[in-house]
C-alpha cells in the first residue's frame, strides 16, 4: 500500500496499475487517515510514518490542528518527498529504507499504510533479509508466502516505544494468509490489539482494487514490559 490524497485516482489501464503494484502503492483516503491519526494523538509530540508516500498521514494530523505535534516520515520514492505538503514546520521527511535500513530509536506513534507487495514479486535477495528480520524480531519463523506489508508491520512494531501505540492500514490477508497463525500468535503475546476495523463493501477504502482493507490500532501492553 502507501499513501495520497483522496482526490487521486486509481490509473485505469493495466500497465499504469502494474507498476503501482511493483511500488506496493495504493493510496490512503482522507477520513481513514485522520481516524487513524486521531487514535495516536495523545501522550505524544511525534508521529512516525514509515511509508509516507504523498502526506496523508501529515495532512490528516494538520487538520486535526495539533501544533505541538510534529512529524517524522520516510520512503525511498525521491518523487513523493518533493510534495510541497512537506514545506510545513513540524515536518521532518527522508529518503530511507525503513526495512533494510530502519530508524535507530523507538517512536511513541506509528502510522503507516505500507507498501502492498505480494511475496511473488519480492527479489530473492530481498525474500533473504526479510526472514532475517522477522526471526530476529519475533523469534519464529514466517511463511515465506506474506508480503512486504506484513514485514512493515513487525518492523514498526518493534519501534514502538513503551506506552505506545500503532495505527495500521493492512490488506485482510494480514489475517488470512498461511504466515498469519504465527503472525498473530507473536503480535497477541507482546501487544494489546485495541482495535481491528473493518469495511462494508460500499466503503472501501480502496474501490476496484483486488483486496479488503482493514485497520489495526496496537498498543504496548503493561505485561510484555
Amino acid at each position: 500500500m502507501g499513501k495520497v490524497k483522496s482526490h487521486q485516482k486509481l490509473p485505469t489501464e493495466w500497465n499504469e496499475r502494474e507498476v503501482l503494484r511493483d511500488k506496493g502503492q495504493f493510496w490512503t483516503p482522507s477520513w481513514v487517515a485522520e481516524a487513524m491519526v486521531a487514535y495516536l494523538v495523545e501522550n505524544t509530540d511525534l508521529i512516525f510514518d514509515p511509508a509516507t508516500g504523498r502526506g496523508a498521514f501529515f495532512e490528516a494530523l494538520l487538520k486535526l490542528n495539533k501544533k505541538s505535534i510534529s512529524f517524522f516520515g520516510t520512503d525511498i520514492d525521491p518523487e513523493v518527498l518533493a510534495d510541497t505538503i512537506y514545506n510545513k514546520e513540524n515536518c521532518f521527511v527522508e529518503k530511507r529504507d525503513f526495512i533494510k535500513n530502519p530508524p535507530q530509536r523507538k517512536f511513541k506513534a506509528i502510522v503507516a499504510n505500507p507498501p502492498y507487495i505480494r511475496h511473488h514479486r519480492i527479489d530473492d535477495e530481498t525474500k533473504l533479509i526479510l526472514k532475517k528480520l522477522s526471526t530476529t524480531i519475533t523469534g519464529g519463523t514466517i511463511d515465506g508466502r506474506a508480503g512486504y506489508h506484513i514485514y512493515f508491520l513487525i518492523q514498526a512494531l518493534n519501534l514502538v516505544e513503551k506506552d505506545g501505540r500503532l495505527a495500521f492500514i493492512m490488506p485482510a490477508d494480514t489475517c488470512e494468509g498461511k504466515f498469519a497463525k504465527n503472525l498473530w500468535k507473536w503480535i497477541s503475546e507482546k501487544f494489546c490489539i485495541e482495535a481491528v476495523i473493518t469495511f462494508d463493501g460500499k466503503a472501501t477504502p480502496f474501490p476496484n482494487v483486488d483486496t479488503n482493507a482493514i485497520v489495526f490500532l496496537i498498543s504496548i501492553c503493561p505485561f510484555s514490559l
